[in-house]
């Protein structure tokens, strides 16, 4: 049974998530978008049924580039009740987003008691920054990503179990825990209960997201401070020690999932290497991500799904200056107030610590930065913010001020409801692909990844050429993004113009020599040309052309001998192809038959071409009879 003050704060966490869970109800609206939602839901054979198969599967599969079984699972159960209607998949993200905020204002009201012993109006201080908190996290635009994209289910199943074993954990160190003797109504398995679900809730988190790995560091950070179990003076190591010892199976599993995750980055090709992102041009990104999450933090201004890896950016740029300014100005601040206020070194570290994971020193994908990795992040600046409107609250309090009060509720009111309608336009973002994907255009106008996105729209509508205009596009905003010629082969693909999709399968090989699934459609695209090929022959066996088509597909697939016959029969049929000349010859060149390839050569030399005039010019060989 809870007791009033346990009731008291219940009540106010049930209102904060009730609050979250209304402002996100127009998410319920949002279809799916072509944004790895297809991988995730509703293209994924494996979530389609929960059997020993499927969940083998989810807990052995490196699919999307990640190792997340509990994500793939809530996305199984997902479906087993709602199928691919979207409003169910987005309502449960909405409720865990709900619950999160619910956890928050428990998590802070709880950290706010161990500072806070001595406050006479304790529970008043504790449930004004717990209830600030709570809201900021839960109304906070910045957060729309982690719920309103249905494929980030894992940021808030991650977030679900990193608060659990938070609270677990301040249970486990509750002073009446440490002290058994001073609480015999505690039974004396109580301690290593909690123990024991802060550790498996924690395993939960790695199995949601790999970005809970952190954990155990944050936990250390709570020792030093507001715990102040961890002291490095000689005469308490002993029990400094121990603290730490009580980490080792957190970091065991914390460095297990980081395996896991980089070899599932890898596998999936997700890892920039350090010759396209070199480690400096890394650590100036870390800096800046630093300080582009607190201004975003502070002033959520043009929110965007994607923000590309700046391909040009100087030390002496402003966005890297600012930020570097920002943080070591925030940086010195804390070191300098550690002694008399713990709490600012606390909150910077703890800010720090979880976006280390994302911060770009271990380049994850094209973008620099996104706004769901601040969701579990975030809560540092927005506990410091709770704590000062509590502080001011106490402080308005003290000299009987109703109006200080007033000019501390109706700010307060006015930054949420500020907030709340920010949200809610950007829950419109996610509405469907078009709309994201104009979203985004209009933020970075010459985004290849949005643009390419974009062109799937209309190539999934069936509207082709306008599909090819867009990937066009693509390509020409970033030549080396494989995703471009991808999607344009397929699209090609689709409209029977097979050679041209083949060219565009291997230059996105080329690009990125890991994605499966260009190997797999340009085998398609071979077997659908040289088919394609062998039904006009057999409508016209006089047709050089077709000859050509399936030779060079043959060449393309290894089949060399295959490939000479349809060269040498299209040379027949047509004596004046230069290009079948040419093919035939590299073709030889590549057998090793050089005298072969020069007679070849030679042929379109006479015919008046010009490549192979200049070969034959370099090796000193002529071509007239």
């Amino acid at each position: 049974m809870l007791s009033r003050y346990n009731f008291k704060i219940w009540a106010v966490a049930s209102l904060v998530a009730l609050i979250t869970i209304l402002v996100y109800l127009p998410a319920l609206q949002n279809g799916f978008v072509n944004w790895d939602d297809p991988q995730y839901i509703y293209e994924n054979p494996e979530i389609k049924s929960i059997d020993f198969k499927s969940l083998k599967w989810m807990f052995t599969t490196f699919d999307v580039s990640n190792w997340h079984p509990l994500t793939w699972l809530s996305h199984a159960i997902d479906y087993a009740i709602w199928g691919l209607n979207p409003m169910g998949h987005h309502l449960t993200n909405i409720i865990f987003h709900g619950l999160n905020a619910f956890l928050v204002v428990l998590v802070v009201t709880q950290l706010v008691s161990v500072v806070r012993r001595d406050v006479p109006a304790q529970i008043r201080y504790q449930l004004i920054a717990g209830a600030v908190t709570g809201l900021l996290f839960g109304l906070h635009p910045i957060h729309v990503e982690s719920v309103a994209w249905v494929s980030e289910r894992k940021d808030v199943l991650c977030a679900f179990f990193f608060l659990l074993s938070i609270l677990s954990y301040l249970e486990y160190t509750s002073p009446s825990l440490q002290n058994p003797s001073e609480s015999p109504h505690h039974p004396p398995f109580t301690k290593g209960r909690h123990y024991i679900l802060c550790l498996l809730f924690f395993i939960m988190a790695l199995m949601s997201k790999p970005m809970a790995v952190t954990l155990p560091v944050v936990l250390i950070i709570l020792d030093f401070y507001p715990l102040e179990r961890l002291d490095f003076k000689l005469h308490r190591l002993r029990p400094a020690a121990k603290v730490l010892i009580e980490k080792l199976p957190f970091f065991v599993f914390s460095f297990a999932s980081s395996a896991l995750t980089i070899l599932a980055q890898k596998s999936g090709g997700a890892v920039g290497s350090l010759e396209a992102y070199p480690l400096w041009v890394r650590i100036r990104v870390g800096i800046r991500a630093l300080g582009f999450y607190i201004t975003k933090i502070i002033w959520p201004a043009d929110l965007a799904p994607f923000y590309p890896y700046p391909a040009k950016e100087s030390v002496f740029s402003f966005e890297y200056t600012a930020a570097l300014l920002l943080t070591g100005a925030i940086t010195l601040f804390s070191v300098f107030l550690w002694r008399r206020q713990k709490i600012f070194t606390a909150i910077w570290t703890y800010f720090a610590v979880t976006l280390f994971p994302v911060s770009g020193i271990i380049q994850v994908g094209a973008q620099s930065a996104a706004d769901r990795y601040t969701y579990l992040p975030g809560l540092g600046p927005m506990l410091l913010a709770g704590i000062g409107i509590s502080w001011l609250w106490e402080k308005a309090g003290q000299n009987n001020l109703i109006l200080k009060r007033v000019c501390i509720i109706i700010p307060c009111l006015l930054i949420l409801t500020f907030l709340s309608v920010l949200t809610i336009k950007q829950i419109e973002i996610w509405r469907d692909s078009l709309t994201l994907w104009n979203a985004e255009l209009r933020v970075f106008p010459d985004n290849a990844n949005a643009i390419a996105h974009k062109g799937e729209v209309f190539y999934k509508s069936g509207n082709f050429k306008k599909a090819i205009g867009y990937y066009n596009k693509a390509i020409e905003a970033d030549p080396y993004a494989s995703i471009g010629y991808y999607d344009r082969g397929i699209t090609y693909l689709m409209m029977g113009n097979y050679q041209q999709a083949i060219s565009d399968f291997n230059k996105s090989i080329e690009l990125s020599p890991v994605y499966k699934q260009a190997y797999y459609d340009r085998m398609l695209a071979y077997k659908l040309a040289i088919k394609e090929a062998d039904r006009a022959i057999k409508l016209n066996p006089g047709y050089a052309d077709a000859y050509f088509n399936r030779g060079f597909t043959y060449e393309l697939l290894g089949d060399y001998p295959q490939a000479f016959k349809d060269y040498n029969k299209t040379i027949e049929l047509n004596p004046y192809d230069v290009i079948a000349y040419l093919n035939r010859a590299a073709l030889y060149l590549k057998s090793g038959n050089h005298a072969e390839a020069v007679k070849d050569f030679q042929a379109a030399a006479r015919l008046g071409n010009k490549q192979a005039q200049d070969y034959l010019e370099s090796k000193g060989i002529g071509w007239q009879y």
